[in-house]
């Protein structure tokens, strides 16, 4: 079994030779709280803070496959989320979800708003033909982990067309070339407030990887450096300790940022760290609403195991971190709210604390 340790070692490895890491892996796709140890985050910090002489390696990761999972002896779709694996809530990681033959999410496909894009990941009929081990190919592979490695491909090919791009300048030409997919799906929404005329769904991301659109937009682009020109801002911390009414009417919690006391014009990553106790964790809707109105959906109710919920099987949230990109280009300054609601009655919770931190220039 590999060990946290292992895995951070792998993030490092000849940092200083690798550009580009890409990581067809990640948590068990059941709809639960995924923990992970500080050794990842220290990982993915030093990478983009040393990686290619301070410009920072590129981290990809599969996003997961867990848009349809059922619990032991369930028929019904549970939905899992790319928030619920700490693996991807982190600014320096590109989660890349799957696209199926026609260019749709298909029924694996995990939502989430820490997820940036897509690339063909396959189906249940068609896979992705690749190269495999001791020289030979396969035909059948399939889900996010076959859909990543196009987006870490894509992000050599734009260094190899300007070395001189940063991590962060990998990450939203990514997001800003990305090609609109499923035009008619109910979860696009445009960046209100954005710099960037584009939309975000979060079972698409920003779109599907466009490689051509990205390497000719690489060639001109005038870097934004890498860690040590990226503003920081917050944490801006609330301290509640209120119940959540069960079954009940939104907890609703605020948080301004003053404009003069955070330079973010342009917001690269939104990061909240939440806790609360609760009988049962599934049963929370999470959102974060921005001063522009957009809203990233950071949890929604979900059964993790057993129908009568007798065990908190999806997880506790102890300063458990989500992540978004939802707020790619939006201002930070303004007033940031938090909603909390218990959407299924029978067990019931207190929220704890919340802070909101913000990356961006």
């Amino acid at each position: 079994t590999n060990t946290d340790a292992d895995l951070a070692d792998a993030l490092l490895r000849d940092v200083d030779k690798n550009a580009v890491y890409n990581s067809s892996w990640g948590s068990q796709d059941d709809a639960k709280l995924h923990t992970v140890t500080s050794l990842h985050a220290l990982a993915l910090d030093r990478g983009v803070r040393i990686g290619r002489n301070g410009l920072g390696a590129i981290y990809v990761f599969a996003a997961g496959n867990g848009g349809c999972y059922r619990p032991t002896g369930e028929s019904a779709c549970q939905p899992d989320s790319t928030n619920y694996d700490g693996y991807l809530n982190h600014p320096a990681v590109i989660a890349v979800g799957a696209l199926d033959r026609n260019g749709k999410a298909p029924a694996y496909a995990e939502p989430g708003a820490n997820l940036l894009v897509t690339a063909p990941g396959g189906d249940s009929a068609i896979g992705v033909t690749t190269t495999a081990i001791r020289g030979s190919y396969v035909s059948n592979f399939a889900g996010s982990s076959a859909a990543a490695p196009m987006v870490a491909g894509a992000s050599a090919l734009m260094l190899a067309a300007n070395p001189a791009l940063s991590w962060r300048d990998v990450r939203l030409l990514l997001a800003r070339t990305a090609r609109r997919v499923d035009s008619t799906h109910v979860g696009w929404s445009v960046q209100n407030g954005s710099q960037a005329p584009y939309a975000f769904n979060p079972v698409y991301g920003f779109g599907a990887v466009n490689a051509d659109a990205a390497v000719a937009a690489a060639l001109s682009w005038q870097t934004l450096g890498g860690s040590e020109r990226l503003i920081s801002c917050g944490p801006y911390v609330r301290e509640l300790n209120e119940p959540i009414v069960d079954a009940g009417a939104a907890l609703r919690s605020d948080v301004t940022v003053d404009a003069a006391g955070c330079a973010i014009g342009q917001i690269e990553y939104v990061e909240l760290e939440f806790t609360a106790s609760h009988e049962y964790s599934g049963d929370l809707q999470i959102q974060l609403t921005s001063p522009s109105g957009a809203v990233s959906e950071l949890a929604r109710p979900r059964r993790c195991g057993a129908a009568l919920r007798n065990t908190n099987d999806c997880g506790v949230y102890e300063a458990w971190r989500f992540g978004s990109v939802r707020h790619l280009d939006e201002a930070a300054s303004g007033t940031w709210q938090l909603s909390v609601s218990d959407k299924v009655a029978g067990k019931t919770g207190q929220m704890g604390r919340w802070s909101l931190r913000i990356y961006g220039r």
